[in-house]
């Protein structure tokens, strides 16, 4: 599945502008939005949106239980390293909300201009990589465990960097800088953090401490 902005500068994927009339399955007919494809199609295992270059003004963007993966075969969303920018324009309401969605992985989108960047109740296995959550109000809240975090960065965010609820969830080489609360969770195993940087804020940890290693701390108060 495709997504395109109005433009093709810079794009990796699409040869057009994108049109939510566009049934959005091959690079010369990708939707506008990518929460076009979530309402127009259901979404199985092994099924990859690919989002391409661009800058995406929008509501929020909602992923459903139904279309989740399964263990070993999730469903992507893969935004093109030349940078995807969704801005939800409201700190009232999220960028992208997770509403019972299980076993996805979602690269490579940067989330800003909400509530929460990233949102989601009653998910599991939910994997991120290099995504950039900066200047919501929150940037990342999940409920459910084995979630890993894998290059990605919360960066001045009003409130918080990161807040969590379940255990077995893993932040690896990423950054969480400039939230006046970095690190905000319920009980101590919330986290595994390793070989990221953090700092540039008020409070390191908001409520409980959490684990990890080989990490660079700065300018905490």
């Amino acid at each position: 599945f495709y997504v395109n902005d109005d433009s093709t500068n810079n794009d990796a994927f699409c040869s057009v502008a994108g049109d939510d009339v566009n049934n959005g399955v091959t690079t010369n007919s990708p939707k506008r939005s990518l929460q076009a494809i979530l309402d127009t199609y259901d979404l199985e295992g092994g099924d990859t949106i690919y989002v391409d270059t661009g800058y995406y003004p929008t509501q929020t963007v909602a992923v459903s239980w139904f279309d989740s993966g399964t263990n070993g075969s999730p469903v992507r969303i893969l935004g093109s390293t030349h940078g995807v920018l969704f801005n939800r324009a409201s700190t009232t309401a999220h960028v992208l909300e997770l509403r019972g969605g299980t076993d996805l992985e979602i690269e490579n989108l940067q989330l800003t201009g909400g509530n929460y960047g990233l949102h989601g109740l009653g998910s599991t296995n939910i994997t991120l990589r290099g995504v950039l959550l900066a200047t919501n109000q929150y940037g990342i809240y999940l409920t459910g465990p084995r979630h890993v975090f894998s290059r990605c960065l919360a960066l001045n965010n009003a409130q918080r960097g990161f807040s969590g609820t379940s255990a077995s969830n893993r932040w690896d080489n990423g950054i969480l800088w400039g939230n006046p609360t970095n690190i905000h969770v319920t009980i101590n195993t919330a986290l595994w953090i390793s070989n990221s940087i953090l700092g540039n804020g008020t409070l390191l940890f908001g409520n409980q401490p959490v684990r990890g290693e080989y990490n660079l701390v700065w300018n905490t108060g």
